[in-house]
């Protein structure tokens, strides 16, 4: 299972990255199929990615190429318990998703990992940021990076003109802005999804408060380079400025808690 495994992680990602429109799509994108493309076979992809949509869309790219190659997905509920369930199976999957997040380097994981191969020999990596690559301890490359993720904030720009408020450049512009909505009568200025471990916050303000700070700072950048757990100190005022948003109700988390869908 471990070669079709590896091979059908490349045939995905090639799949997804060369795949485009076009009679001459092979030779627009310089990408050259590897295997035959008349090849014949079933792959079977597990994960608990819920955006199926988006996941026909990479199938029908794929099978663009490989017409004869059957793709199949199934979203596990409770996914590491069924994974590895599955994993052990002899009908397991061919392809699963990993997380390097949070699977990398945990030895909660240790039983998944043995399942992965070393893709660095099957799919070019160089075509890729080398932040999003994450590569094992022994060098070897096991994850291949489908998706990424983007935080930022929405701004609504017809209210800002409705109400004759101009958009916050810093900090302090910031709480003036929420406070003038506030005085308006807009009870929720700023919202986010916040149920459970969402991480809204620390992803929107926190941690980009964090970062800045970091590059303002060269000793305190290379503490937490250099993984000085006194660094940690740092991250006190980005903290806080989520817990004085949250304490002038410019965040609302009773009403952040009412968003159901992330």
């Amino acid at each position: 299972m471990k070669k079709l495994l590896c091979l059908a992680v490349s045939l995905l990602a090639v799949g997804t990255l060369g795949g485009c429109k076009g009679k001459n799509k092979e030779e627009a994108s310089g990408f050259k199929p590897s295997l035959d493309v008349n090849t014949r076979c079933a792959i079977k992809v597990v994960g608990d990615y819920s955006n199926f949509e988006a996941l026909e869309a990479e199938f029908d790219r794929f099978n663009e190429i490989y017409p004869n190659v059957t793709l199949s997905y199934r979203k596990y509920s409770n996914y590491v318990t069924n994974l590895t369930t599955a994993l052990q199976s002899e009908d397991g999957p061919n392809i699963f998703f990993s997380y390097a997040s949070w699977m990398a380097g945990n030895e909660a994981y240790a039983n998944i990992i043995p399942h992965m191969e070393d893709l660095s020999e099957k799919i070019d990596f160089d075509i890729l940021r080398p932040g999003l690559i994450n590569h094992a301890a022994d060098g070897k490359t096991y994850m291949a990076p489908v998706f990424s993720r983007t935080y930022g904030t929405l701004v609504n720009n017809d209210l800002f003109q409705k109400e004759g408020i101009n958009l916050p450049n810093n900090w302090n512009e910031l709480l003036s802005v929420g406070a003038a909505f506030k005085e308006k009568g807009y009870t929720n200025p700023m919202m986010g999804f916040s149920k459970s471990n969402s991480g809204c916050w620390m992803n929107t303000v926190a941690y980009p408060a964090f970062v800045a700070a970091l590059a303002d700072n060269a000793e305190m950048l290379e503490k937490a380079n250099n993984l000085d757990a006194s660094a940690g100190e740092y991250m006190r005022d980005a903290l806080t400025k989520v817990k004085k948003l949250v304490d002038d109700q410019i965040i609302v988390t009773s009403e952040c808690d009412n968003i159901t869908d992330n």
